[in-house]
């Protein structure tokens, strides 16, 4: 499930049913839209939007959020992918379904999918990672389980693949040395290259760069994160549940968050920012795990104290 999409123009988040979109400059509300059924996959460009519900119900959106296209999925596992040019692709349960042409089929079961600036289409699952251009082109992964696919500027892919992320380039998988608490669920490259966000334990956000040095790390305490990317340098943004967001500066550590639509529930919450030009390195966790803990609790013990006692900043955003 991806339901957080970023870029300069939009940032696109999903509650329930409902499809939230806010100013990708100012933060704030601009147009929404209710699905039947809760929102599994969005995607925005620079043109429009798509999304797409448990149901298999996917609508097309225009920059201002008018309704331009409704189309039917062969019942959608529901991930949505875009490009900032008008390439966009939904996973169906046997098909992608994609602009500029019908649904094609799938190679084989997939559970993830994104879309490279040129059109071309990427699914994972079960162990295996396909590329779409004129036929499927097939490489295999060393786990079964596919979370989530990034197209990157110089036309690899990173694949959040069981504890690892991969580095797909052609027809060859690499291991980025990136060391996490918890297996990664969401990955993101900024367009410059230089930076790697990775989402890991539902509540914390590791930046390294591409050897896998750290850059910094964010900590949600009470939020869960629903997806990252990058926006205009040097913005990252990181979707919440609830349908909030926040959109951070990596040079300066300045947390912005996404403003409130009108009559719903206006959330508050804490992070962690650790991220900046003081930003310190993750100090390793020495306490030991106990089968009791909470998982966030595990996640804030053995990870933030670490970061906190080197002077990284805490925000209560409201």
């Amino acid at each position: 499930m991806t339901i957080f999409a970023y870029h300069g123009r939009e940032i696109l988040m999903a509650e329930g049913a409902d499809v939230l979109a806010h100013d990708g400059s100012t933060e704030a509300p601009t147009w929404s839209a209710s699905l039947g059924a809760p929102v599994l996959g969005l995607a925005t460009w620079t043109e429009g939007s798509v999304a797409v519900s448990e149901s298999g119900e996917g609508r097309r959106f225009g920059p201002s959020g008018d309704e331009v296209e409704r189309f039917e999925t062969d019942g959608a596992v529901g991930f949505a992918a875009a490009t900032l040019s008008p390439h966009w692709a939904v996973l169906g349960g046997t098909a992608v379904h994609r602009s500029g042409g019908g649904p094609v089929d799938l190679p084989g079961p997939a559970t993830a999918i994104a879309v490279a600036e040129n059109g071309s289409v990427a699914v994972g699952g079960n162990g295996s990672f396909w590329v779409l251009e004129e036929e499927w082109v097939a490489v295999s992964l060393p786990h079964v389980e596919v979370r989530h696919i990034h197209a990157v500027a110089d036309g690899s892919w990173l694949v959040c693949n069981g504890p690892d992320v991969l580095r797909v380039r052609g027809e060859s998988a690499t291991r980025l040395p990136i060391d996490l608490e918890q297996p990664p669920t969401f990955a993101a490259q900024s367009p410059d290259g230089q930076t790697i966000a990775v989402v890991w334990g539902d509540v914390a956000v590791t930046l390294v760069d591409p050897a896998g040095t750290s850059k910094g790390q964010i900590i949600y305490g009470d939020k869960t994160v629903t997806g990252v990317a990058f926006g205009p340098s040097p913005w990252l943004g990181v979707g919440l549940s609830g349908g909030d967001g926040n959109k951070i500066n990596l040079a300066t550590g300045a947390v912005h968050r996404t403003d409130t639509h009108p009559g719903r529930q206006h959330n508050r919450w804490m992070l962690l920012a650790n991220v900046g030009p003081g930003a310190i390195p993750p100090k390793a966790a020495t306490a030991e795990r106990t089968p009791e803990q909470d998982r966030r609790d595990t996640i804030l013990g053995l990870v933030i104290l670490g970061v906190i006692a080197a002077g990284a900043l805490w925000y209560f955003l409201s």
